[in-house]
């Protein structure tokens, strides 16, 4: 089974932290680094169909 090991998780979640470090407050626009290190892949199908792909594996259908 393919995927990402423990330390390729570990340094994806040390990104998303660091990412949030630099906010100043809740984020209230937008922010293109913050979605990047969040989001693998965003799918769009017939239908209007999205299906969001974060790097964690989690896929969410929207």
């Amino acid at each position: 089974m393919g995927g990402i090991g423990k330390e390729g998780k570990r340094g994806e979640g040390e990104g998303f932290i660091d990412e949030l470090g630099v906010q100043q407050g809740l984020v209230a626009k937008f922010d293109r680094r913050l979605w990047l290190s969040l989001v693998e892949n965003l799918e769009v199908n017939r239908g209007s169909e999205v299906r969001v792909t974060f790097k964690d594996g989690t896929v969410v259908g929207v």
